[in-house]
Protein backbone atom coordinates (compact mmCIF):
# COMPACT_ATOMS: atom_id res chain seq x y z
CA UNK A 1 0.00 0.00 0.00
CA UNK A 2 1.41 3.57 -1.35
CA UNK A 3 1.64 5.71 2.13
CA UNK A 4 0.76 9.63 2.25
CA UNK A 5 2.92 12.42 1.82
CA UNK A 6 2.35 13.07 5.50
CA UNK A 7 3.15 9.76 6.88
CA UNK A 8 6.24 9.41 4.44
CA UNK A 9 7.42 12.97 5.55
CA UNK A 10 6.86 11.93 9.84
CA UNK A 11 8.91 8.34 8.81
CA UNK A 12 11.91 10.08 7.26
CA UNK A 13 11.81 12.67 10.37
CA UNK A 14 11.82 10.13 12.69
CA UNK A 15 14.67 8.49 11.23
CA UNK A 16 16.86 11.60 9.97
CA UNK A 17 20.19 11.74 12.43
CA UNK A 18 21.46 14.57 13.78
CA UNK A 19 24.54 14.17 11.20
CA UNK A 20 22.56 14.11 8.23
CA UNK A 21 20.66 17.17 9.29
CA UNK A 22 24.12 19.24 9.95
CA UNK A 23 25.54 18.25 6.87
CA UNK A 24 22.50 19.61 4.59
CA UNK A 25 22.43 22.76 6.72
CA UNK A 26 26.22 22.91 5.52
CA UNK A 27 25.35 22.69 2.02
CA UNK A 28 22.27 24.82 1.77
CA UNK A 29 22.14 27.13 4.33
CA UNK A 30 24.87 30.45 3.46
CA UNK A 31 24.79 32.95 5.81
CA UNK A 32 26.43 35.04 3.55
CA UNK A 33 22.89 34.65 1.34
CA UNK A 34 20.65 33.82 4.17
CA UNK A 35 17.52 36.54 3.75
CA UNK A 36 15.06 36.35 6.76
CA UNK A 37 11.29 38.09 6.72
CA UNK A 38 9.33 38.40 9.96
CA UNK A 39 6.08 40.05 10.00
CA UNK A 40 5.47 42.05 13.02
CA UNK A 41 3.07 44.58 13.95
CA UNK A 42 5.70 47.03 15.56
CA UNK A 43 8.28 47.12 12.79
CA UNK A 44 10.59 49.51 13.61
CA UNK A 45 10.21 48.62 17.81
CA UNK A 46 11.78 44.65 16.33
CA UNK A 47 14.40 46.20 14.26
CA UNK A 48 15.62 48.29 17.03
CA UNK A 49 15.87 45.39 19.24
CA UNK A 50 17.46 43.23 16.54
CA UNK A 51 20.01 45.54 16.18
CA UNK A 52 20.65 46.19 19.82
CA UNK A 53 21.14 42.27 20.68
CA UNK A 54 17.98 42.68 22.91
CA UNK A 55 16.66 39.29 25.05
CA UNK A 56 14.16 37.66 22.57
CA UNK A 57 11.90 35.68 25.10
CA UNK A 58 10.61 32.24 23.59
CA UNK A 59 6.60 32.76 24.25
CA UNK A 60 4.73 29.33 23.38
CA UNK A 61 1.57 30.52 25.28
CA UNK A 62 -0.14 27.78 27.46
CA UNK A 63 1.79 25.04 25.98
CA UNK A 64 3.29 23.19 29.04
CA UNK A 65 7.22 22.29 28.20
CA UNK A 66 9.38 20.45 30.59
CA UNK A 67 11.94 22.09 32.74
CA UNK A 68 14.67 20.89 30.56
CA UNK A 69 12.93 22.87 27.36
CA UNK A 70 12.40 25.50 29.34
CA UNK A 71 15.90 26.03 30.66
CA UNK A 72 17.06 25.77 26.84
CA UNK A 73 14.86 28.61 25.76
CA UNK A 74 16.13 31.07 28.37
CA UNK A 75 19.73 30.24 27.02
CA UNK A 76 17.86 30.91 23.52
CA UNK A 77 16.52 34.10 24.46
CA UNK A 78 19.54 35.75 25.37
CA UNK A 79 21.74 34.09 22.50
CA UNK A 80 22.98 37.33 20.23
CA UNK A 81 22.08 37.48 16.59
CA UNK A 82 24.67 40.04 15.97
CA UNK A 83 22.79 41.07 13.00
CA UNK A 84 23.81 45.08 11.95
CA UNK A 85 20.69 47.11 12.25
CA UNK A 86 21.91 48.40 8.73
CA UNK A 87 21.12 45.35 7.50
CA UNK A 88 17.59 45.19 8.89
CA UNK A 89 14.86 46.75 6.20
CA UNK A 90 10.79 47.27 7.12
CA UNK A 91 9.04 46.66 4.29
CA UNK A 92 5.15 46.99 4.24
CA UNK A 93 3.61 43.83 4.32
CA UNK A 94 1.86 44.50 0.74
CA UNK A 95 5.27 45.24 -0.44
CA UNK A 96 7.05 42.03 1.17
CA UNK A 97 6.04 39.31 -2.12
CA UNK A 98 5.26 42.25 -4.98
CA UNK A 99 8.38 43.00 -6.18
CA UNK A 100 7.77 46.42 -4.77
CA UNK A 101 10.35 46.02 -1.77
CA UNK A 102 13.74 47.13 -2.23
CA UNK A 103 16.70 45.44 0.09
CA UNK A 104 20.00 46.91 -0.59
CA UNK A 105 23.54 47.06 1.68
Amino acid sequence: MQQGYLATFSKMLAEITLDEVNAAIKKYLQVENLWIAIVADKGMKLRDAIGRDDPSPISCGDIQKSAEILAEDEQIAVCPLKVPQKCVFIAPVSDMFSGKAKFAW
